[in-house]
């Protein structure tokens, strides 16, 4: 799971002003990537974020609320599973808001 010069160039090249959402990687390291998340303000995510060391590399992601409550209105089966995967989680790990 390496980046290379086409993967950043294609990085490079995007407005991140605007809503975008793409895939890099195949399964089982696919990693899905967005601009703009239904329901959160980037200001409450970016307080609550989990930064992992991958590698070297500070690596932001949300925090497991804030990824249950992107994936709950968007109407995509996938999203409905998932969601139930994680307050699974969340019920396991005892996570609040």
């Amino acid at each position: 799971m390496d980046f290379d010069e086409e993967d950043i160039q294609h990085i490079a090249e995007l407005d991140f002003k605007k809503h975008i959402v793409f895939s890099m990687w195949d399964e089982p390291e696919k990693v899905d990537f967005l601009t703009r998340i239904s329901m959160i303000e980037f200001e409450q995510a970016d307080q609550r974020k989990i930064i992992a060391d991958i590698d070297g590399i500070k690596v932001p992601f949300l925090h497991l609320n804030d990824l249950v409550l992107s994936k709950f209105n968007t109407g995509k089966l996938k999203d409905k599973a998932d969601v139930e995967e994680l307050q699974k989680i969340e019920k396991r790990k005892g996570n609040t808001r």
